[in-house]
């Protein structure tokens, strides 16, 4: 008789302790853990046994815990199933150990592990107790930075160059950021940290993987199938479901090598989009397998959702530029990327479940990303990310986890390679999101900046091993011939910044643009020039919002105004870049008229400070966007789309899950249709160069209007119809012209630093015309804008049709305007703004749509800008007319 693969989860019931001389007297007790998975930290903050370790400075309380020795142990009853049949497989499987770890049952070791990133699997037929005696199961987990520097001594030939957290990381396949990066806490935590179960099954589907081929025109998809089975069973049922309909069906016989494999083909399939160019479809691959052709007593079921599309990595040379270029295309459309780069969400893994997963992953669809990177120094992320970016029709550039070192290449550490990397690209190459596969993050940097010497044009596997930089093998020899096996119809790219005769040239391949914050720490106004093929860092770094910058001090602090925030301690705690809350005083101070001495204000200068950067930077890469065969910018991702913990840093959005204004900066600039407008300065002339943006599927017919204000009295001083009824071709930029302010006759006693243009777009339609983009254009620096403080402001929440709206007027012009709800976390957070940290022009109107509030609510409003702030009518002279 046929049985059904069980699998019975081992989550409750454990218990830990410490064995180490420097661990509390209390830790070395057998104390209750919280069910699996989970780890040593969030063991002992539930017992309130070591302080948040996020707050304050309380990170440096609880380092003797990556120090430790932890053991943890859980006993369970063989089920009855097991202990009646003599022929069923029991595999205990654990899904991942962090990361030194040895597992004992019944005081017999079956494990031993060395790598966070794969999954275990043990038979233990003949170790589980056949009776009512209980099983013991026990854990060790050894100190991982200890572990890793007696690796590094093993190897005194090789070079451990790094450029964070020492070199033995390295040696041990750990997320490396535990160790603690330029954004995010030392927090060397273990244990289980992914599911445990035990697992009973006279025959099991090992692998179901799938490989998709479009038809050059896209209407025909053939789907290659391939099951794996273990065990008895001879046939399989292999079905293809869409919306709950069966598409195809087929029952395939399993050969000696315990295989499947057909090919099911599919008429006028349903695509998988990115969100920008159509739906996510998606179907169910679902295989059942049986004994016998006759017999259908089922043994195991197992079910992907997959996507019918085709990815691409286009390099091309270019006719009159130097280079290749660097660009996906997905079901032959060409996209610019606009995304940003994903690291851990949280220093704990286990606390981040499905539905904030969900949130972040929508979060990057709400502001107009198309593409996210998981960086290299973090973990492959769990099916529940990828289901959310393939639900939300999010591309995913993903690294393997090789970042900002010279790792090794010995005999022992590629065999632990080639487990881990071939364990994660079965258990993920059925999400259609994955665009890419990275070999590592800056990798080929360091022996660039070492000024460490190899022939990077000897591609000979033997040469490279022994050569200064053998870490090449694993990226161009090792993982390009795993993927070509296991995910050939998913592009590989080496390493990230990667290309051309350097590793980040301008020219070819991808590149990390830091010459903006790092290295000569030039002007973000400098973006232009500083483009690249495609743009997969770069960035400037801005606290966050002030309830999660309160996270920052200890509980009792007053956070009172007058003291120097930007010297202050606990801020300087919670910036973990060398250097970095002088870097940031620095670009603020070079750009706007800087309050240091107000909490909040200061929260607010460096935010604007990162969402002017954040609009630099895309508005002048889109532009390069041009059409066939001139995509000079494929690309750009910012750095970075979120926080590990409370802190300072280049994230869009913190730890908390509260945007930035940076946030709606990304979500302006990579609208489907922009507007574009540079001040370009001529041999001492001023003029204007204007562009558009046009990255819909479809041709459209705008007017473009080009206007000028008086930035203090708020004077409107020039109106121009540049162009009526111009068609912008689909999916690219267009240069629209040059303005001279002076042949036009608009004077300025200050080089234009007193006026304010903007350029518009409006589309054509049958009723005559829609407002699609507007771009507002100030003199920068802007601290040398003569801004006056408005008189009077219009604010006031306004309800229409079951909707709420925030109006807004000013009699003069204003930069960057936040709107922010004032009250208790809760209220605040549940208040979600289509738009944020604005510009408003002179006596023009500014409607935001907002849920969370209701006509009336103006007294929880609080507005600031640059230069003032509006609450409530006794907290500032502008007088409110609600």
């Amino acid at each position: 008789m046929a049985f059904v693969r069980r699998s019975i989860a081992l989550s409750d019931g454990w218990e830990f302790k410490a064995q180490g001389d420097s661990a509390p007297a209390s830790a070395k007790e057998w104390i209750a853990a919280q069910p699996i998975p989970s780890t040593v930290h969030q063991d002992l903050l539930a017992i309130k046994a070591i302080p948040d370790p996020f707050l304050a400075k309380n990170e440096e309380q609880v380092q003797w815990i990556g120090e430790q020795v932890w053991t943890y142990r859980t006993k369970f009853t063989t089920p009855e199933a097991a202990r009646r049949a003599s022929d069923l497989e029991k595999h205990l499987v654990f899904q991942g150990l962090d990361t030194y770890a040895t597992v004992w049952l019944n005081g017999k070791p079956i494990l031993r592990s060395e790598n966070m990133f794969v999954t275990h699997r043990v038979d233990v037929s003949n170790v589980l107790l056949n009776d009512d005696e209980p099983n013991l199961l026990e854990v060790t987990f050894e100190n991982a930075e200890q572990k890793g520097d007696e690796e590094v001594a093993k190897h005194p030939d090789h070079i451990w160059g790094t450029f964070n957290s020492g070199e033995g990381r390295l040696a041990t396949r750990k997320a490396q950021y535990h160790y603690g990066w330029d954004w995010g806490p030392k927090l060397m935590t273990c244990g289980l940290w992914r599911p445990v179960y035990l697992e009973l099954f006279q025959s099991r589907i090992s692998d179901l993987s799938s490989q998709v081929t479009l038809s050059p025109n896209c209407q025909e998809a053939s789907v290659q199938v391939v099951l794996e089975v273990d065990g008895k069973a001879n046939y399989a049922s292999i079905e293809l479901e869409y919306q709950g309909s069966t598409v195809a069906s087929q029952l395939v016989q399993i050969d000696s090598s315990r295989v499947a494999t057909t090919t099911i083909a599919v008429k006028q399939p349903k695509l998988w989009w990115p969100h920008t160019f159509g739906e996510q479809h998606m179907y169910n691959l679902k295989a059942t397998i049986y004994t016998s052709e006759n017999d259908k007593t089922i043994h195991d079921t197992t079910t992907r959702r997959i996507g019918l599309r085709k990815i691409e990595l286009i390099q091309h040379p270019f006719s009159d530029q130097d280079g290749t270029s660097f660009y996906f295309k997905v079901n032959d459309i060409p996209i610019f990327a606009a995304g940003s780069n994903w690291i851990p969400g949280d220093s704990f893994l286990p606390r981040i479940g499905p539905s904030r997963y969900q949130k972040w992953v929508s979060a990057a669809k709400e502001s107009n990303q198309v593409a996210v990177r998981v960086w290299g120094g973090g973990i492959y992320e769990p099916d529940s990310f990828y289901d959310a970016c393939d639900e939300h029709g999010i591309l995913v550039w993903q690294d393997f986890m090789f970042a900002c070192g010279m790792f090794p290449a010995c005999k022992s550490f590629l065999e632990k390679i080639e487990v881990e990397v071939r364990d994660n690209l079965r258990k993920l190459r059925h999400h259609p999101c994955i665009a890419l596969w990275c070999g590592n993050n800056e990798d080929y940097v360091i022996p660039l900046l070492s000024s460490i010497e190899y022939d990077a044009e000897d591609k000979d596997p033997d040469s490279i091993l022994k050569s200064p930089f053998p870490a090449r093998y694993t990226y161009e020899h090792l993982l390009p011939k795993i993927c070509k096996e296991l995910v050939p119809d998913t592009p590989y790219w080496p390493g990230s910044p990667f290309g051309g005769s350097m590793c980040n040239s301008q020219t070819d391949g991808d590149i990390h643009q830091w010459h903006v914050w790092h290295l000569e720490k030039f002007p973000y106004q400098d973006f232009p020039r500083l483009s690249g093929r495609f743009v997969s860092e770069f960035g400037m770094q801005a606290m966050p919002s002030l309830r999660t910058a309160q996270q920052f001090f200890p509980a009792d602090d007053q956070l009172q105004d007058g003291r120097d925030y930007v010297e202050d301690e606990f801020v300087q705690y919670h910036n973990k870049c060398g250097g970095g809350a002088e870097t940031l005083h620095k670009y603020c101070e070079d750009n706007l008229p800087l309050d240091k001495h107000s909490l909040s204000r200061y929260i607010y200068c460096t935010q604007l400070l990162q969402s002017e950067t954040v609009a630099t930077a895309f508005r002048s890469w889109r532009r390069l966007w041009r059409g066939k065969d001139e995509e000079f910018c494929g690309g750009a991702l910012i750095w970075q789309l979120n926080d590990c913990y409370p802190v300072t840093s280049w994230s869009l959005i913190d730890s908390n899950l509260r945007p930035k204004m940076s946030f709606w900066a990304m979500k302006r600039e990579n609208k489907p249709v922009t507007a574009g407008l540079q001040r370009v300065n001529n041999h001492g002339n001023t003029h204007l160069e204007v562009w558009a943006v046009n990255t819909m599927l479809q041709d459209i017919t705008v007017d473009v209007k080009v206007r000028a204000w008086n930035v203090a009295g708020g004077k409107a001083i020039w109106s121009h119809k540049l162009h009526e009824s111009l068609k912008l071709p689909s999916n690219q930029s267009l240069e629209l012209g040059v303005v001279d302010p002076n042949v036009v006759g608009i004077k300025s006693s200050q080089g234009y630093k007193d006026i304010v243009f903007a350029v518009d777009l409006a589309e054509k339609i049958h009723a005559g015309e829609k407002s699609l983009d507007h771009s507002i254009n100030f003199h920068e620096p802007l601290k040398e804008v003569p801004f006056v403080r408005p008189t009077e402001l219009i604010v006031k929440v306004v309800s229409a049709q079951g909707q709420s709206f925030v109006e807004m007027k000013s009699p003069c012009a204003l930069k960057g305007v936040l709107l922010e709800v004032t009250g208790p976390d809760s209220v605040a957070d549940e208040v979600k703004w289509e738009d944020n940290g604005f510009d408003v022009l002179p006596d023009e109107a500014v409607r935001v749509k907002v849920t969370g509030l209701r006509s009336g609510d103006e007294d929880k409003l609080k507005v600031s800008w640059l230069g003032g702030e509006w609450q409530t009518p006794e907290s500032t002279p502008i007088k409110p007319s609600l």
